[in-house]
């Protein structure tokens, strides 16, 4: 059929790129390309706007949400330190991370431990076709009394 590779324009040539007409599909799909549909935006879910203390983790998980919902999209997570103010991915070792949406869209980052500089600083969630949205996030210091500040 015409249109899978033709080396020249023809008259003949359809618009049409569904077998019998062409099997540019068909031979796509012979070789593992497969048609996905990407989510056209992204929202915060969950976890924006909160605080912990220093070298701990957070306490809500941080959450967005995609529509169309879309099982098994790439989410990167970026967190962008400012003034010295972070968090680390224990899973990477690093201020990136990835995870995945689930059936319903939504996509939960992986734990992340504040690290020991006081501050705001924010997390970007970027998903294909959606764009990108951003957490607000803050390392507080602790008023926890340790038993070795007694001794």
């Amino acid at each position: 059929p015409n249109l899978l590779m033709e080396p020249a324009i023809n008259g003949d040539l359809t618009h049409n790129v569904t077998p019998p007409s062409d099997l540019t599909y068909s031979e796509m799909k012979d070789i593992g390309w497969l048609p996905s549909v990407l989510p056209k935006t992204i929202a915060v879910n969950a976890g924006n706007n909160q605080s912990t203390f220093t070298d701990s983790a957070f306490a809500t998980p941080i959450k967005l949400a995609v529509t169309r919902a879309v099982n098994g999209i790439t989410v990167t997570w970026t967190v962008n330190p400012m003034g010295g103010a972070g968090a680390t991915f224990p899973s990477t070792g690093s201020r990136f991370a990835v995870s995945l949406t689930d059936a319903t869209g939504v996509a939960t980052a992986p734990q992340f431990i504040a690290n020991s500089t006081t501050g705001a600083y924010s997390m970007n969630a970027t998903v294909p076709g959606a764009g990108t949205t951003k957490f607000t996030l803050t390392n507080t210091t602790s008023d926890r009394i340790f038993a070795d500040d007694f001794e």
